[in-house]
């Protein structure tokens, strides 16, 4: 048998951030160039960062210098979260200890994966996305001798 934690452990660059709905559309929630690190450890540590391809584009300030309407659209474009995670057989679960999101802390998420090579799929259980069931794809590729950004 493969050993699992092998396969999943390193650093993933994320290649596509995706959401379908029921009826097979694919929506680009924050943009076809969203920007992503994720994070397996051996010891079942974990760790994701993802953002809006639009935060790229803002203007370089420190949060003191920013107004409120600034300080909300960085926020509302940059997820992240860390905790442990636990690999089955077709799916993973993340054990969110903190997260920007604070409603996901102390919750288990729930990924069905597919992993082939230097290639992972995580897809979510069903999601609302503006008043639409979703279910969000994340493509990324393990990042092997070369920098993450």
């Amino acid at each position: 048998m493969v050993n699992l934690i092998s396969l999943f452990k390193g650093v993933w660059k994320l290649q596509s951030y995706e959401a379908h709905t029921m009826d097979g559309e694919r929506i680009y929630p924050w943009g076809k160039a969203a920007r992503g690190t994720l994070v397996y450890g051996d010891q079942n540590e974990m760790s994701v960062q993802i953002m809006n391809e639009s935060n790229i584009y803002l203007e370089k300030k420190e949060p003191h210098d920013s107004t409120d309407v600034e300080i909300r659209t960085v926020f509302n474009g940059y997820g992240a979260y860390f905790g442990h995670y636990k690999i089955e057989e077709s799916y993973i679960i993340h054990f969110v200890t903190g997260s920007l999101n604070l409603s996901w802390i102390g919750t288990e998420q729930i990924r069905l994966y597919e992993i082939a090579d230097d290639i992972l799929i995580l897809k979510s259980t069903p999601m609302i996305l503006d008043g639409r069931e979703v279910i969000y794809k994340l493509i990324w590729k393990k990042c092997i001798d070369e920098a993450i950004g």
